[in-house]
């Protein structure tokens, strides 16, 4: 059996904590399990289950309803039975209960799918023949002779939030079934006040690398199409996605894993899809993949048989070393199928749709033997597609904390190993943003536009000064469209967004719904790390209030889109607000928790830069510098002014202009993950130092850029663990030098001291950088 994850066994403790609680209460109470793809619901699930069965002294059984498509509950009853110890029984309702069965024994665990429970006529009567009246006991009359033996009746509702919360659903809740107890599980619940909420982050799934780092969107495909630019979208994602395939495979066995990476292809839903579905496996034909060799499997609707059972399926699908490559399908796996080795997904566009579920790139995001590799790109989900960037869509977000990330910078070739030590150290988990932050905005917003608070309040004067800092109060926001776009026909298939041509941009009204999804986005693009998902919407409620507290501007007769229209028109100023108010909340937040302890440190003594770093260009812009170590160069939009860190763009211009001394420069991630280069502190904490340069005269440069004054404490503590770690390296023979860098007027200085003191306190311990040339 698999050992539990630290944030398995926390959420086993809070919902058996609820349970016990609730359990005897005379009211039906619920509790709401909230957890990520990849977290392991029905793993912390079984686990629960065990210790109700042992520590709580009621008779209890169990009904696991699993919502959606598919014959979900087989999984379900496939997994815990081997998850879950001797004292319980699983129980398939639809084959248990066709005999003389009366009743749920207890400590038994009855499996079934809501559909066949959820089905009546038009005349009102149940249609399945678990539900209606029938030789025997139905299940309904079973329920009824459980309850009668005086043994409660615990409902686990997997994947609630597909109709659970429906009319007929509540009928079956409530009236069929009627349990002492409701658990729910999904990764985006509906139930919006449950009696018990149990919330696994998705950061601390990825810490404890039951996840992929990344989910990676067209990785290679442009090099593939410049060897074979004879192809066309179809067969290029198809090759692309082949080869990515080979590579993982000899990964796997560099580092003695028996795991046969597999491939999800899933075709358009329409009959389009039919044809698809001949061209893929045309293609894998070319390749030696097909049906006959067991390599090729489709699993479509068309292609069910009665006598092909889920568990048959499964047992040849999902094994580390099963002979499945490549598997076609349409919508039958998007939800809760489990399948590890699954790691690659290629997407074809939709006649009318070009969303991506979340459910369906879910099935890649887990790590198959639930660690992380050495080797990241066994870290790593792929998406293949043709779909266009402008068309693209992500229905939700894929997981909290993992960035779908499909633009890429690549590592020049003059690059030679530099094997520096560095250490990694996860970060802590910071939590949502709660209503704390109220005040945090509030107090920002007066700050900003010098507004008046409390007694004395004065509405008019308070939007007198609103307009005074240059708000344009009357925002007419505009959605800008292509005109006459042209797309060479020789590249329709291959052109990327910002290559087509066209005459001019032209701008039309934003519809309220595009004009929320900016506001949020606005909203979204200044969390500063805090996860979206619930995040956000307290966010958004600090915004109203403080206009309605401020201005007098309330949600009613249209104040709602009223206030998102002046976000979204004067975006760079509020962007601001934004940023310094969720900045000040998260020092706030980091002062009061405690789980820094629970860190866990990692070292490597040959740490080199990535030959390809990936981006998500919706948070980052191109910078043009040649001395970049990679091309193009992607800068984070993280400044005070919403957009980039002002003083490293003016490092970089500095390191540019003695472009003489320099071989180049890489620009460092802030990330906490392995591929950044990091540094320990004397606290034991790890920080990641801005710049790595190669000089001419052999030496590498290590650089942490500060504003005068800025943090002065963390400072110090930066300077002085720089110095020690430059100190260990030259005495191990390494060549490097490295400095706190600061900017005085026009010229860079650097502190190389074993003890820091700030520019303010002693400038004659600051040297100019140009002696390092």
């Amino acid at each position: 059996m698999k050992r539990s994850k630290r944030y398995q066994e926390n959420a086993i403790k809070k919902i058996f904590t609820f349970a016990s609680n609730m359990i005897d209460d005379d009211e039906v109470e619920k509790i709401v399990l909230h957890a990520p793809t990849g977290a392991g619901k029905t793993f912390i699930m079984a686990k629960c289950i065990e210790r109700f069965s042992k520590e709580i002294d009621d008779e209890l059984c169990f009904v696991w309803v699993s919502v959606g498509k598919g014959n979900l509950h087989e999984q379900s009853y496939i997994s815990v039975k081997n998850e879950i110890s001797n004292i319980i029984t699983c129980s398939l309702a639809e084959k248990t209960f066709f005999g003389g069965r009366d009743s749920i024994y207890e400590n038994e665990i009855v499996f079934v799918n809501w559909d066949k429970l959820n089905n009546k006529n038009s005349a009102g009567e149940w249609t399945n023949f678990l539900m209606k009246d029938r030789e025997g006991f139905n299940f309904p009359e079973i329920l009824d002779n459980t309850r009668g033996k005086k043994r409660k009746i615990v409902l686990i509702i997997d994947e609630s939030h597909y109709g659970a919360e429906s009319e007929r659903s509540l009928e079956i809740i409530y009236d069929i079934i009627r349990p002492n107890l409701i658990i729910e599980m999904s990764a985006t619940p509906k139930t919006l006040h449950p009696n018990g909420y149990v919330y696994i982050n998705p950061r601390d799934v990825k810490e404890e690398q039951m996840i992929k780092n990344d989910v990676i969107i067209n990785k290679d495909l442009e090099e593939v199409y410049s060897i074979s630019s004879d192809l066309d979208s179809t067969r290029l994602t198809l090759e692309t996605a082949y080869k990515k395939r080979l590579e993982l495979k000899e990964l796997y066995e560099r580092n003695s894993s028996n795991v046969n990476p597999l491939v999800l292809i899933q075709i358009p839903n329409r009959d389009s899809g039919n044809d698809k579905r001949q061209i893929i496996e045309n293609f894998l034909y070319e390749k030696g993949i097909n049906y006959t060799n067991g390599k090729l499997y489709a699993w479509l609707d068309q292609d069910d048989k009665s006598h092909v059972l889920l568990q048959d399926r499964m047992k040849l699908i999902v094994p580390f070393d099963s002979k499945v490559e490549f598997l076609i399908f349409k919508q039958a796996i998007d939800t809760g199928w489990d399948c590890p080795r699954a790691q690659v997904l290629v997407k074809f566009r939709e006649t009318k749709s070009t969303i991506f579920s979340t459910q369906t790139l879910g099935r890649i995001l887990r790590m198959p033997e639930a660690k992380h590799y050495p080797d990241d790109a066994l870290n790593t989900a792929y998406v293949y597609t043709n779909i266009e960037k402008e068309k693209m869509k992500i229905e939700k977000e894929t997981c909290e904390g993992v960035v779908i990330k499909n633009d890429y910078s690549k590592r020049k070739s003059i690059y030679e190993p530099i094997n520096l030590l560095s250490y990694h150290r996860n970060r802590p988990n910071q939590g949502d943003i709660e209503k704390e932050y109220y005040r945090f905005f509030e107090r920002s917003f007066i700050k900003y536009f010098d507004l008046t608070s409390g007694d004395g309040l004065d509405y008019k004067e308070n939007i007198l000064n609103v307009v005074k800092k240059g708000i344009n109060i009357d925002p007419s926001i505009k959605t800008a469209l292509l005109s006459n776009g042209v797309i060479p026909g020789d590249a329709v298939d291959n052109i990327k967004a910002n290559e087509i041509v066209y005459d001019n941009l032209f701008g039309i009204k934003t519809s309220s719904d595009d004009l929320q999804y900016k506001f949020i986005s606005i909203i979204s693009s200044v969390l500063n790390g805090f996860p979206p998902a619930r995040s956000i919407p307290t966010v958004r409620q600090a915004i109203f209030m403080a206009f309605k507290k401020l201005l007098n501007i309330t949600l009613s007769r249209g104040g709602a889109i009223y206030i998102q229209s002046l976000i979204v028109g004067n975006d760079e100023i509020f962007s601001k607000i934004l940023d310094d108010s969720i900045k000040d909340y998260k020092e706030f937040k980091l002062v009061n928790i405690d789980s820094f302890s629970q860190n866990i440190e990692s070292y490597n003594e040959s740490w080199n830069i990535e030959e390809r770093i990936y981006y998500n260009p919706d948070n980052n812009i191109i910078y043009n510098a040649s001395k970049s170590l990679h091309q193009p160069l992607y800068l984070k939009k993280n400044g005070d002014d919403g957009k980039v860190d002002q003083l490293e763009v003016d490092f970089i211009n500095y390191l540019e202009e003695h472009g003489e001394f320099i071989n180049w420069f890489f620009k460092n991630g802030d990330e906490s993950k392995s591929t950044n280069f990091g540094i320990r502190k004397l606290d034991g904490y790890v920080f990641r130092p801005d710049f790595i340069v190669s000089f001419k005269n052999g030496a590498i440069g290590i650089f942490d850029t500060k504003a005068v004054g800025y943090m002065e404490d963390d400072t110090k503590i930066k300077a002085e663990a720089l110095y020690k770690y430059v100190t260990d390296e030259r005495y191990k023979g390494k060549n490097i030098v490295g400095a706190i860098v600061i900017k005085d007027n026009d010229k860079f200085r650097i502190n190389m001291n074993e003890v820091y003191n700030s520019y303010a306190t002693n400038y004659d311990e600051w040297e100019h950088f140009d002696q390092l040339f």
